[in-house]
């Protein structure tokens, strides 16, 4: 049985420490006879030093308190400790107005916090090019994989995504990427900070792939078939933003959309992003880029599908991949030059 502490106490404790020390301060200049001299801007001042120490030293303490209490006490301790850290740093890199944040560096929107999202969606959409940290729920380390590594249905499993995909709830996950062979594709990969989309975008394959691959050697496994549906369309445009939806099922307060800018050439996990909730006040804003994730699936190409049928991966992917790794003439690209890039 695991204890339960909650925060308030935490903050209880950081505010009497904040007005013990202010009422040793102010006690000890009045004794000093120096606090009746002082004017009211300086007294002021006096106040937000306190204030902004207090800030300081309770974040302190709720951090402290935090990986004590999840060391000792709850077996979950990295994941929490890490959550709790993100938290504090975007505490001080996040702008917040009525229900839109704005992330300066999406590189911070890490795969923990996408978990957190997806542990109670109903309905996930996912736009972008190679969309890295999704594809981390197929290969861990993604995109550094091991040219001969495999997929591993235990640690898919193990992600929040695909504990959601094989509950009771119709579950569905649609994911948009760039289409490998197409000219934007290609066009892109010359970009000084884009040099890896290529080989990026094979590895996308070659994880589907991996995924199918797994299944035909073990298809009499149960744990293939899964309640929800998860689908990858390939697009042949490169987005001007990236989107990640995701729809709670739960508390419409936890529907946010990730939306990315995605400028021709630099590297996208550098660039901002804003969050929006979908509060009343924002339904049409948050309708407007629902709509275009939606127009943008209907003209793109259906690549793999994971359903209660297992996963399935469409020929013209299949074919890609092989004539990405057959031979080349010499001194064409190779996969291994592609994958050595990467690194």
């Amino acid at each position: 049985m695991r204890w339960k502490i909650s925060p308030m106490w935490i903050w209880i404790v950081q505010g009497l420490i904040i007005v013990f020390a202010a009422t040793v301060l102010v006690t000890s200049w009045d004794k000093a006879k120096e606090f009746e001299k002082l004017g009211p801007g300086t007294i002021l001042c006096i106040c937000i030093v306190v204030f902004f120490l207090g800030l300081v030293e309770g974040l302190v303490i709720h951090i402290l308190g935090t990986w004590l209490y999840h060391r000792f006490i709850q077996s979950d301790a990295p994941c929490a400790w890490y959550d709790h850290i993100e938290v504090v740093e975007r505490a001080f890199s996040v702008a917040y107005r009525g229900g839109i944040w704005v992330e300066p560096n999406r590189s911070r929107l890490n795969k923990h916090y996408y978990d957190y999202l997806i542990s109670t969606a109903r309905e996930i959409r996912v736009l972008g090019i190679a969309n890295r940290n999704f594809m981390k729920n197929l290969e861990k380390d993604f995109p550094n994989t091991d040219a001969a590594g495999s997929f591993s249905l235990k640690h898919s499993l193990q992600q929040p995504l695909f504990e959601r995909l094989c509950s009771r709830d119709e579950v569905n996950v649609d994911v948009l990427f760039l289409d490998p062979t197409c000219p934007e594709a290609q066009d892109r990969s010359k970009e000084s900070n884009n040099k890896e989309t290529m080989s990026d975008l094979y590895k996308v394959g070659r994880a589907l792939r991996r995924v199918k691959q797994a299944f035909d050697r073990d298809s009499t496994n149960r744990h293939w078939n899964l309640t929800g549906r998860l689908r990858f369309y390939a697009i042949s445009k490169i987005p001007e933003n990236s989107i990640a939806l995701v729809d709670d099922m739960q508390d419409s307060h936890r529907t946010l959309m990730v939306v990315g800018a995605l400028p021709r050439g630099e590297f996208g996990e550098k660039c901002p992003s804003i969050i929006i909730q979908r509060l009343d006040e924002l339904k049409d804003l948050f309708q407007t880029f629902s709509s275009k994730v939606d127009e943008i699936k209907k003209v793109g190409k259906l690549a793999f599908t994971w359903d209660v049928k297992g996963p399935r991966l469409e020929p013209w992917l299949e074919d890609w991949l092989n004539e990405w790794e057959a031979p080349r003439a010499p001194g064409a690209r190779t996969v291994s030059q592609g994958d050595a890039d990467a690194q």
